[in-house]
């Protein structure tokens, strides 16, 4: 009876420690998908993305280092190992293929492979050729490779997941038109292909339309001064041009239309500066003349005038 208690309390206990563990995987899992979800991450994404997709690669370079390990472990341990049994530092470092591999591993990565090649040496001269190609075979050429691997699988990666929110991107922008320019017909209500502000007022009282511009990201709490702000150049109407190509730019948020509105104002003054330009010349050129008239008067009146005294004399 005490063994099956202890073992009922030991299953229960597993069992909690299960339901634990697959608690704590929920949640990472949910941490994991809000990090893909924040901007900021995106980077980090990107990276941990091109690992995953390297790890085929990377599967493949590892059993190759492996290979090159055991391979080079069985040199060493043949030439260093058992001919110099007697050598306490040998016999540490290459007496058996484990510590080969071992000691091989260090050395790959660095890690005290100085201490090793010169204990080494003072034995087999010949060992400082062998650590060195072992370190640019190893080191600098198939780690590299590894490195170099995993960056274009990132880059790559990136590249295409760019690709993929262009694409979407450009999709959505498709449809958005369609939507504005459904929208720029349902308030064309005289076919004329302009639209004046009382009918894109009486246009968006109808509940279709409305749900249109919510549709494209319009905010419809201002819509009524969306034509005034379209409208730069104060002519009471737009054409399906104005219309799509306003309400395209005024997608998004609020940001959006605050630069549409600042851009729109600077557009409408300088239609204004051009016109009071052009009255400023046109007022120019009417005084120039007017000096032309005066000066030809008196030009007139100098010549009579000079003829007169010639006849008097």
């Amino acid at each position: 009876s005490s063994d099956l208690n202890f073992i009922l309390q030991f299953v229960s206990g597993m069992s909690s420690l299960s339901m634990l563990l697959a608690l704590r995987f929920a949640r990472m899992a949910r941490f994991v998908r809000v990090v893909r979800l924040i901007r900021i991450f995106k980077e980090l994404w990107f990276l941990v993305e091109g690992i995953l997709a390297s790890l085929g690669s990377l599967v493949w370079a590892w059993l190759l280092l492996v290979v090159m390990m055991y391979i080079a472990a069985i040199f060493v341990t043949q030439l260093l190992g058992q001919q110099h049994s007697e050598d306490e530092l040998m016999s540490a470092y290459f007496g058996s293929m484990p510590h080969s591999m071992y000691t091989l591993f260090k050395v790959m990565t660095m890690e005290g492979w100085a201490d090793i090649a010169r204990n080494s040496l003072k034995v087999e001269p010949w060992s400082a050729v062998f650590f060195v190609l072992f370190i640019f075979c190893t080191s600098f050429a198939l780690m590299n490779v590894v490195v170099a691997v995993i960056v274009q699988n990132t880059v790559t990666h990136a590249k295409e997941r760019k690709d993929e929110e262009v694409s979407t991107q450009e999709k959505k922008d498709t449809a958005a038109m369609g939507k504005v320019l459904e929208i720029f017909r349902t308030c064309d209500v005289d076919g004329d292909g302009d639209v004046t502000k009382e009918e894109f007022l009486d246009a968006m009282k109808k509940p279709n339309v409305m749900q249109l511009l919510h549709e494209v990201q319009i905010d419809v709490r201002q819509v009524e001064s969306l034509f005034d702000v379209l409208d730069y150049n104060n002519s009471g109407s737009l054409d399906s041009e104005e219309f799509i190509d306003g309400i395209m730019s005024a997608r998004g948020e609020a940001q959006a239309r605050e630069l549409l509105a600042a851009q729109c104002d600077l557009w409408k003054d300088e239609l204004q500066i051009k016109a009071s330009l052009e009255q400023i010349e046109d007022k120019l050129v009417g005084q120039l003349q007017s000096c032309r008239r005066i000066v030809s008067n008196l030009h007139k009146d100098v010549l009579s005038a000079s003829a007169a005294t010639a006849q008097d004399l």
